[in-house]
């Protein structure tokens, strides 16, 4: 009986209005402008994140993401002599997460910030430029600290895996 009231109260009050793929799950947490925000199949968001979509917040399929996460997609206008310290402008700045990457723990990740796929992004990291595709990522600001091949096979095994869908969250996810 909890388990569905459960899942009722989730739809009504955080998921409402989010799009998203089958087999997601989506722990409790802070979401604003949902209709900006999809969200792709077999996605776990971990409780406590802070998504604000303004701007547009894409999540690749198979992509987890941690605990305490932000992931933010707007900011205001503080380019101005008109005003200090910003205007009521909002810019809209999309962040993109591509497919089967694992974003750790107290993640930030800043407006107009494009993640390609199996990336690996560290616990408590703050993402603040883009990162290419198959990067282990850490630190604050985020930097690259290595790829996660070595070899043209490795890489092209990666590739292999993101486009058939091979995911964790595939096999351990399904609701």
């Amino acid at each position: 009986m909890f388990s569905l009231l459960n899942r009722v109260f989730n739809f009504l009050f955080w998921l409402k209005g989010v799009k998203r793929g089958e087999n997601t799950i989506i722990k409790k947490g802070v979401f604003f402008q949902k209709k900006n925000l999809v969200i792709g199949r077999n996605v776990y968001i971990g409780p406590d994140s802070y998504i604000h979509a303004g701007g547009g917040v894409i999540i690749g399929n198979g992509t987890i993401i941690g605990p305490k996460v932000k992931i933010w997609s707007v900011n205001h206008d503080y380019n101005t002599f008109e005003i200090l310290p910003y205007t009521r402008k909002v810019i809209n700045s999309p962040v993109q997460i591509g497919k089967g990457c694992w974003i750790g723990l107290d993640v930030r990740i800043c407006p107009n910030v494009t993640i390609g796929d199996g990336v690996v992004i560290a616990m408590g990291s703050v993402v603040t430029k883009d990162i290419p595709s198959f990067s282990i990522v850490g630190g604050n600001p985020a930097k690259v600290l290595k790829s996660r091949y070595t070899t043209e096979e490795e890489k092209l095994k990666l590739e292999e895996l993101v486009e058939r869908e091979i995911f964790y969250g595939k096999q351990y996810f399904k609701n």
